[in-house]
């Protein structure tokens, strides 16, 4: 068992990864709830949008734990100095770039009518893994990318101090109206 974890990196690294993790998932979700905010007004209760906020942090917080998966499992899988060696620089460049990528999906198929015909064509999902791999690399490779992604890495750690104890905050929050209810 023990084996299996040191194919891990340390949690000095991990934390980084999931705070730009994070920044994307609830920045994006947050964007979209105050985007929907003054039209629930007419008929929410200030209550219930509340509440629609808590569900809406707690889902960020298991989406954001998700995501982190996808650079934990590669740097377990992956030999030591492919990815770990590297791993906030690599996972960070991961999330952004498959976040991103996720975002550009979610906001091109909005509607039936916005259905897009280049998104939907088999070919384009490996060229995009491929130029996400590629670029993944890269920025491992590449001393001012890692730089770079290592300094924003580092300060997006901030926000996971206050997402993280308001998603909880809100998970504690549902569990209770759960219970009344």
């Amino acid at each position: 068992m023990s084996r299996i974890l040191q194919r891990f990196p340390d949690r000095t690294q991990i934390l980084p990864v999931y705070a730009v993790a994070a920044f994307i998932v609830y920045a994006w979700a947050l964007l979209w709830f105050f985007w929907k905010l003054p039209g629930w007004l007419y008929y929410l209760s200030v209550g219930d949008v509340i509440a629609a906020l808590t569900y809406v942090l707690a889902t960020n917080l298991a989406e954001s734990l998700l995501v982190l998966c996808a650079p934990l499992i590669l740097a377990a899988i992956l030999p030591k100095r492919w990815f770990r060696d590297v791993f906030v620089a690599r996972g960070a460049s991961l999330c952004i770039a498959g976040l991103g990528y996720a975002m550009f999906l979610a906001d091109t198929f909005k509607s039936k009518i916005d259905y897009p015909a280049l998104s939907l064509h088999a070919w384009t999902v490996p060229v995009v893994l491929i130029a996400i791999a590629l670029l993944v690399y890269a920025c491992g490779r590449i001393a001012l990318a890692r730089r770079v992604l290592e300094v924003i890495a580092d300060r997006a750690t901030i926000f996971v101090y206050i997402l993280v104890p308001a998603s909880i905050l809100s998970l504690v929050a549902i569990s209770v109206r759960s219970l009344v209810r």
